[in-house]
């Protein structure tokens, strides 16, 4: 029996909504008396609470939120749960200036982890828990430059001088305030 935490996509300002499942696609319908686990997440996101899941038909479920342990028992002689049954949710908020990357969330303290059986017996090695993750991306915005134009000066040409041959006329250079135009002779 797997229980999997899942990767998930956001944004930043975005709250996050984590189910923590069961997978036991084999029918293995192991029977749970009870669990205690730590979950915990990369800083990045910020966690903000847990709620009790219908995975194990908990007849308690207790949340720490500052150390980030969970715990439920199940009714008396156990109870399996179904595939794809939930065991924990949890939600987290991805603050408006987070960066992007993957900020995992991992079954983290391994010593304290513990599932049993209805009759006490350590269960544990029998449960596979996986760790998942929130994958933020932060959108791309592009802004387009205002295009320009430039125009070239006016210029005008005299038809009598321009026609004249070894003559050539035009506009003065820009920045030369002696001269509005020019005139050059070629001998």
């Amino acid at each position: 029996v797997i229980w999997q935490i899942p990767t998930v996509n956001a944004q930043p300002g975005d709250t996050v909504t984590m189910a923590v499942t069961v997978n036991d696609t084999n029918g293995v319908n192991l029977p749970i008396g009870g669990a205690q686990f730590v979950i915990t997440n990369d800083e990045g996101v910020t966690y903000t609470g847990a709620a009790a899941g219908d995975a194990y038909s908990a007849s308690k479920f207790e949340a720490n939120d500052a150390t980030r342990q969970y715990a439920f028992s199940a009714p008396v002689g156990g109870a399996a749960a179904a595939d794809g049954a939930t065991v924990v949710t949890l939600t987290f908020t991805v603050p408006e200036d987070c960066a992007a990357g993957e900020y995992p969330v991992t079954f983290s303290d391994k010593a304290f982890n513990y599932v049993s059986s209805a009759d006490d017996v350590d269960m544990t090695a029998q449960v596979l828990m996986l760790d998942g993750a929130i994958v933020v991306t932060v959108p791309t915005t592009t802004t387009e430059a205002p295009a320009t134009t430039t125009e070239a000066p006016a210029t005008t040409t005299d038809p009598e001088i321009s026609e004249l041959p070894g003559v050539v006329s035009g506009v003065a250079p820009a920045g030369d305030e002696n001269a509005d135009c020019f005139e050059l002779t070629l001998n």
